[in-house]
């Protein structure tokens, strides 16, 4: 059986590529040992720690204080065919970027942590997000409308021991081969594929 390779990334690398794809699959095992993941915006406050929150309807969030989490951070991706590369037979495999996340998960409290947490996220996401100053001022006309929505809301941060980037381009391949997978993801379009093009062409750089 062909297993593909993976490359890793640098650690500031996949801090950079954490931020710049922050919708992530949260998971983490039950009592009973089985698995739970959640989807979610989650970003990297600062270097070895993770920040986000969930509905408070979601039953997820009670088995999170205290517990070991995966996150999955998921980038661009795309099937490369066979018949890209410069000569046959060959087989065809998908490449993709990705950064997993592990740590300890911890429940924030509700008050000034939530809300700064809720501050964080919306200026990350929306630099000119009027969130903030509404939840900072009570005199602000929706003051009263983003704090009603707090209570439904759990605010949770991520102690990181370990970061692994993952970016599978084919740079084990020859630069024809690589060239040729570019030029094919090109030829299809698309965000995604695009996208993996973009970086194929970047490993390019690093052949001497």
């Amino acid at each position: 059986m062909y297993i593909p390779r993976t490359f890793r990334m640098p650690p500031d690398e996949s801090l950079r590529f954490i931020n710049e794809h922050p919708f992530a699959i949260l998971v983490s095992t039950t009592a009973a040992g089985e698995p739970a993941a959640t989807h979610l915006p989650l970003i990297a406050a600062e270097p070895g720690r993770i920040v986000g929150h969930m509905a408070r309807a979601n039953p997820h969030w009670h088995q999170l204080d205290g517990a070991r989490v995966l996150a999955v951070f998921t980038g661009p991706h795309a099937y490369i065919a066979p018949q890209w590369y410069g000569g046959m037979p060959n087989v065809p495999t998908w490449n993709y970027l990705a950064v997993h996340v592990t740590g300890t998960c911890r429940l924030l409290p509700e008050g000034p942590a939530t809300l700064q947490l809720l501050q964080d996220l919306s200026r990350f996401m929306e630099p000119d997000s009027p969130i903030p100053e509404a939840l900072q001022n009570a005199d602000h006309p929706d003051h009263a409308f983003y704090m009603a929505e707090v209570p439904a809301i759990v605010g949770f941060e991520i102690t990181v021991d370990r970061i692994e980037g993952k970016a599978k381009l084919g740079q084990n391949r020859p630069e024809a081969d690589r060239e040729g997978a570019a030029a094919g993801l090109s030829a299809e379009g698309g965000a995604d594929a695009d996208a993996i093009a973009r970086q194929m062409r970047n490993t390019l750089k690093d052949v001497p």
